[in-house]
């Protein structure tokens, strides 16, 4: 099951993932109270906490999910790791003084297959917005969370450093291949499907 939490730091999207009693947070831009109201009433235990990139706006509130929630994995590409300690490269000196984000990341080369239940996903790497920026793909819910790779009529910008328009293109090209009747959820705005964006 997917539950989707909008209105995050820049109107960004957090979304949950869950099966079996088992709960994957993915983004992070999302402040905790919604999300641990719905975690509680729902009696899930959130096991992983995912970061599709290290741009502010989707790890802000990654340190205090960390504390609530000591036992769930926080997972993050292993090119995104130093993004998250750079000021520059996570978008923070842009908005503000700049600031890091210290978590205990275990780092991911895409790939990787995880269970929440018995839901499987796919970790998936798309750099491109961002040098370490990963996709998660359900095939039991037909659904991939895509971050700032693709939105409704659009995609990921590449001013930012680590940002590069050639790689971008090379993972818009891998989603597009992917079935066209996949339900697409993104970083910021509306879902949609691969078929409509492709």
């Amino acid at each position: 099951m997917i539950k989707c939490f909008y209105g995050g730091v820049l109107d960004s999207n957090a979304y949950l993932l869950y099966d079996g009693g088992e709960a994957m947070l993915i983004d992070c831009g999302v402040a905790p109270q919604k999300i641990c109201e719905f975690l509680r009433e729902s009696s899930l235990k959130l096991k992983y906490i995912i970061l599709t990139h290290g741009h502010f706006d989707h790890v802000e509130y990654s340190e205090e999910y960390e504390k609530l929630f000591p036992d769930a994995m926080v997972l993050c590409h292993k090119d995104e790791i130093p993004v998250l300690r750079d000021p520059v490269a996570n978008v923070t000196a842009l908005f503000s003084a700049g600031r890091t984000y210290e978590l205990s990341a275990h780092a991911l080369e895409g790939g990787e297959r995880l269970f929440i239940g018995n839901t499987e996903v796919e970790i998936i790497h798309t750099p491109g917005h961002s040098v370490g920026g990963i996709c998660i793909f359900c095939p039991k819910e037909n659904a991939i969370f895509v971050g700032d790779t693709l939105f409704r009529n659009g995609y990921g910008r590449t001013d930012f450093k680590g940002g590069s328009m050639t790689l971008l293109r090379a993972s818009l090209k891998l989603l597009f291949s992917l079935d066209g009747s996949i339900e697409v959820y993104s970083g910021h705005g509306p879902k949609t499907t691969i078929g409509q964006e492709s």
